[in-house]
């Protein structure tokens, strides 16, 4: 984390090189603690949701209250314990970044005003606060859901995918209210321009979850957990064999009983019922509010537009629930005590991991299917009611580019069970999608913006953002949009086409199957 953090600064750095602008070290010092904020975040999320969570996931919770009885006291030493870490490693992180910042800037000769530095002083006071004050959210979402997923892929949605919903409002009050009660403008207004008004949002944030967890964690019945009652030791379904013969097994048998195993989780039937619910809610809400008249001179086209994307705008946060699932059929087997008998009743191991492998696949299909179909089907009187008829060729246009989703959430649920099954940890499934498709490309992207704005050097680096698997999202291109499979333009930005895209999906998605497939050859099949 440290030396991310020491190379942040370095970037920062290289970020607003110009030789048509002078360098402003004050620019330089943010970008590089808004760089190492990233990893922070990252980390502070996952140690808040492994204080509780991960007590409970791995059933040494009764331990733990054995020694110290007293709840209350319990969950006020993990905050303060869990927090101070963070805001250590977050004033620690920033220190460091905005540090090299300006000792490379004073080393390329640049004059260094104490100003500055009071000002990076200042950003990563606020980056510490904001960060302990995350990780204070996630361990209070571990506390109250008791579960790794939960903790650390809620913080991460409201995070990241959260703006992206509120993007989908007209310009107006209403954004701007929206926008302003955001934790991710909260944490940017921390170490830049209003930390008092940014505390005062992240204060409601936590009256809104802390209390609860307090509640939970303190009055509800924990017997079960402390006496080793986990979900472990519910009985496996793959014990079970519908034809009849215990020391068979068919290719069949093997799909009933993941499909069986899977379906038999209450958490799975959530993630799939929530999938297809927020599709259709960035649907709605998009053919409600968006306007149509400025996205193409041509009215056809422009309603093509509109409602190809009405269609597909919540397909990344299914695929980051898709992560989760394919987590729970994979990775939760090894981490429950289930994963032994699975195997045993199978005569080889890639049987198996093939079955999986097909489970996922049939997951992101069917999901991507229901969720495509019913928010094309529910859209179109929506638009009809503002005076935009959908004709055959709009919705045609609508269904390929639904066509495209699915595919794309097909591959990533394979990738998300390679990793899973390489991994066989649920966090570590989700930590690594999550920064595959989401953290990944804001911090490339965001390195790709500084350098095309200032002709950085740093141009070539910022490109590697069209290499994660998010760029297989290009469900549909305008009439005006990239022909070229990949192109450079002018500027140095590499261009690249919605096939490009889905291409680079597939790779990273073949790569995590190999790797399972190889790992799986090669481990014990060993749980806990």
């Amino acid at each position: 984390m440290m030396l991310l953090s020491v190379l942040s600064g370095a970037i920062a750095v290289i970020s607003v090189l110009s030789p048509h602008h002078p360098i402003d070290p004050l620019s330089a010092v943010h970008t590089a603690i808004m760089l190492a904020s990233v990893l922070v975040q990252l980390f502070a999320i996952v140690v808040g949701a492994e204080a509780f969570a991960g007590e409970f996931g791995w059933g040494t919770i009764g331990a733990t209250l054995a020694v110290s009885p007293r709840r209350g006291m319990l969950f006020s030493a993990k905050s303060i314990a869990t927090c101070g870490t963070v805001v250590v490693l977050g004033l620690v992180s920033g220190l460091l970044a905005g540090g090299t910042a300006l000792t490379v800037l004073a080393l390329m000769g640049n004059a260094i005003n104490p100003m500055v530095m009071m000002a990076g002083l200042a950003s990563a006071t606020g980056l510490a606060v904001g960060v302990g004050i995350l990780s204070l959210l996630a361990l209070a979402l571990g506390a109250l859901t008791r579960m790794r997923v939960v903790a650390i892929l809620v913080p991460i949605g409201v995070l990241y995918i959260l703006p992206l919903a509120v993007g989908l409002i007209p310009q107006g009050a209403v954004r701007e209210w929206a926008s302003a009660v955001l934790p991710s403008t909260a944490f940017t207004a921390l170490t830049t321009v209003d930390p008092v008004g940014a505390l005062l949002v992240l204060a409601v944030w936590c009256a809104a979850v802390v209390p609860a967890a307090v509640v939970r964690f303190v009055a509800s019945d924990l017997s079960a957990v402390a006496a080793g009652h986990p979900r472990a030791l519910r009985r496996n379904p793959g014990q079970q064999h519908s034809d009849g013969h215990p020391f068979r097994s068919t290719t069949g048998g093997r799909l009933r009983s993941e499909l069986r195993k899977s379906w038999s989780l209450p958490s799975v039937r959530w993630i799939i019922a929530i999938a297809i619910l927020l599709n259709m809610a960035f649907g709605i809400a998009r053919a409600s509010l968006n306007s149509v008249e400025g996205v193409s001179d041509n009215i056809h086209d422009a309603l093509s537009i509109e409602y190809s994307f009405s269609i597909t705008d919540g397909i990344g946060g299914i695929a980051l629930l898709l992560a989760v699932l394919c987590a729970i059929q994979v990775a939760s087997e090894f981490e429950t005590g289930t994963a032994v008998a699975t195997f045993v009743a199978a005569p080889r191991r890639w049987q198996v991991t093939w079955m999986k492998a097909l489970l996922a696949a049939i997951s992101g299909a069917a999901i991507g299917v229901f969720a495509v179909l019913l928010t094309a089907v529910v859209i179109v009187p929506i638009y009809a009611a503002r005076g935009y008829i959908a004709t055959p060729d709009v919705v045609a246009d609508g269904l390929e580019a639904g066509g495209k989703a699915v595919i794309f959430l097909i591959l990533i649920s394979l990738m998300s069970a390679g990793i899973a099954g390489a991994t066989r940890r649920s966090a570590t499934t989700v930590i690594v999608m999550s920064a595959a498709l989401i953290i990944g490309p804001a911090l490339f992207n965001t390195i790709l913006g500084f350098s095309r704005a200032t002709d950085s050097p740093l141009l070539a680096v910022g490109n590697v953002a069209r290499l994660f698997p998010w760029e297989g999202a290009r469900f549909f291109s305008p009439p005006d949009g990239v022909t070229d499979f990949a192109t450079i333009d002018g500027s140095g930005v590499l261009q690249v086409s919605a096939q490009f895209g889905i291409m680079m999906t597939a790779i990273w998605a073949a790569v995590a199957l190999i790797g399972w497939f190889i790992s799986d050859t090669r481990r014990p099949i060993s749980v806990r």
